[in-house]
């Protein structure tokens, strides 16, 4: 198993219709490692929120002011964790309140120097990504995002409702360790009742048919009449 507790490159999604403003924080964090992607439509942005994963979002006001802030809701239903940071031309206090009360995380002025959209940035980022906090946990050909609670199997995103995914991270997290029912059941689900073990083998079963390979062995090993455990 492999633990990462530092992102190398962060990943920034700017939407933006202008090309000069674009064209300077481009440069600015390019410069700086980052991974920049620029869209200049509502439509482009959510495409590619879709199609790859971000680390935060900056965001020029007139997107916010289109359909109520349709933009910003559909990001945040996509990734409820992303931030968004407004970066305009507008600087009063109307746009800003108006662009909180829609979802943005911050707000910074164009007429701000860009070291500062980056202070502001980091600040966010921080909270997703704390220090000595590990988000990103590989196993075998699987890689769990414990921040943003999604699995990938080969590089493709597997769908796990929440306690399919609570199970696979807690097996995971406690590789090379037998784990009793009892300790699932603590941990999963928060109970300790013997009348809800069986509920575990359903799970279980559920977690092999969207991780295993045909015809392999499983991931998830069964100990008879004790637990599981996933060995390396």
């Amino acid at each position: 198993m492999e633990v990462s507790f530092k992102k190398d490159h962060y990943s920034i999604l700017i939407v933006d219709d202008d090309e000069k403003d674009v064209h300077q924080v481009k440069e600015y964090f390019e410069q700086r490692n980052y991974q920049i992607q620029h869209v200049k439509t509502e439509k482009e942005a959510i495409e590619n929120f879709n199609n790859k994963q971000f680390d935060i979002v900056i965001c020029e006001y007139i997107f916010l002011d289109m359909e109520g802030g349709k933009l910003y809701t559909t990001l945040k239903n996509i990734d409820v964790y992303i931030p968004i940071i407004v970066f305009s031309h507008f600087s009063d206090v109307q746009h800003k309140v108006a662009a909180f009360k829609n979802g943005c995380d911050d707000y910074v002025a164009k007429t701000s120097e860009l070291e500062e959209l980056e202070i502001r940035m980091t600040a966010l980022l921080r909270r997703i990504y704390p220090p000595h906090f590990c988000y990103l946990v590989r196993f075998k050909d699987m890689e769990l995002d414990m921040v943003r609670r999604k699995v990938k199997k080969e590089g493709k995103e597997i769908d796990l409702t929440e306690k399919e995914y609570k199970l696979l991270a807690y097996l995971v997290k406690n590789k090379n360790k037998l784990v009793t029912r009892e300790m699932i059941l603590n941990e999963v689900w928060e109970k300790n009742e013997e009348t809800l073990t069986n509920i575990i083998d359903v799970y279980i079963n559920y977690l092999r048919k969207k991780i295993d390979l045909p015809n392999k062995e499983s991931l998830i090993k069964t100990i008879r009449g004790v637990g599981y455990r996933m060995d390396d």
